[in-house]
């Protein structure tokens, strides 16, 4: 079931730093966040950084996905 668009720019003000609590809990919301941003292209899972030896792993989460940064054995 396609739940319908909601415009969300009446549920914050910005120039008064202004937030709605519907943002935060609104379950149609929260599914056109994870459409729109997390569908949509490659996303960053962390810095090299995290994982400087190789064997090393960082777990983060994309959306409501689980992912692991790895290196492998030969960097």
């Amino acid at each position: 079931m396609k739940r319908r668009k909601i415009d969300i720019g009446g549920l914050f003000d910005a120039e008064n730093g202004v937030v709605s609590p519907e943002l935060f809990v609104n379950s149609n919301i929260f599914d056109q966040e994870m459409e729109n941003v997390f569908t949509r292209g490659w996303l960053l899972v962390g810095h090299e950084s995290l994982i400087p030896k190789p064997n090393d792993y960082f777990i983060s989460r994309m959306g409501q996905e689980s992912v692991i940064l790895t290196r492998n054995k030969q960097g």
